[in-house]
């Protein structure tokens, strides 16, 4: 385990900025399409014809709401990571009390967290639906 720790840990912060990147390729345009002004760099007739609307003023909303949603899936994804690392730590304790406890102790703090990124979540969303009127 010693020799492949690195490559796993190197793997694993590798998929993460992946995702991340991918988020925000994903969410950014629409946000970018959505203010009043042509910030798609003269492409405002392709963003009308593709669907997007253009003449919105909330574009700070979803700017926030779509920097929120990244950050939170990017707790997300430690939370799996966590519970992975906490997971396998106690499957293979082989009677080791301390290590049981330490892999234990990780995943209920783990579920905390959790729990938490689920509260800020659902808290984030009321803010900003009532800051959009959509609520």
């Amino acid at each position: 385990m010693t020799t492949r720790s690195p490559w796993i840990i190197i793997t694993l912060i590798g998929i993460t900025l992946f995702g991340t990147i991918t988020l925000f390729a994903v969410t950014m345009p629409s946000v970018h399409a959505d203010s009043g002004k042509d910030t798609l760099f003269g492409l405002k007739p392709a963003a009308d014809a593709a669907g997007y609307k253009t003449g919105s003023s909330n574009a700070l909303p979803l700017f926030v709401k779509a920097l929120i949603n990244a950050f939170l899936s990017i707790l997300g994804i430690i939370f799996i990571i966590l519970m992975l690392y906490g997971g396998t730590m106690w499957m293979t304790a082989r009677g080791n009390a301390e290590q049981i406890t330490k892999g234990f102790d990780t995943l209920i703090y783990a579920a905390i967290g959790l729990a938490l990124i689920l509260a800020s979540y659902g808290i984030a969303k009321f803010v900003i639906d009532k800051l959009q009127g959509s609520g």
